[in-house]
């Protein structure tokens, strides 16, 4: 079974996350998150940590920006996403 750090790009992930029906990131046939609920009902200070230091830690900047985007969270999206907080 292949790891999420082993993951080459975005879809990956969301197929590594899928393969796993209690993963926040699971998508349905159309692309759409299953989960949505789970992302809307955070503030965004517990977003920005949940992206950087927990289930979306092992993401690229690019996964994160694109999950943001999907959330309508783009506020968020800063230079260096890696860091602790998104919007620096």
């Amino acid at each position: 079974m292949q790891k999420l750090s082993q993951a080459k790009n975005f879809e990956e992930v969301v197929k590594l996350h899928t393969a796993n029906p209690d993963s926040p990131f699971v998508r349905d046939a159309s692309n759409k998150l299953v989960r949505r609920s789970y992302w809307m009902d955070m503030p965004d200070s517990t977003l920005v940590m949940v992206m950087t230091q927990g289930a979306g830690a092992n993401l690229t900047n690019d996964e994160k920006r694109a999950h943001l985007i999907d959330l309508k969270r783009e506020p968020l999206i800063g230079p260096n996403m890696s860091s602790r907080n998104l919007a620096a």
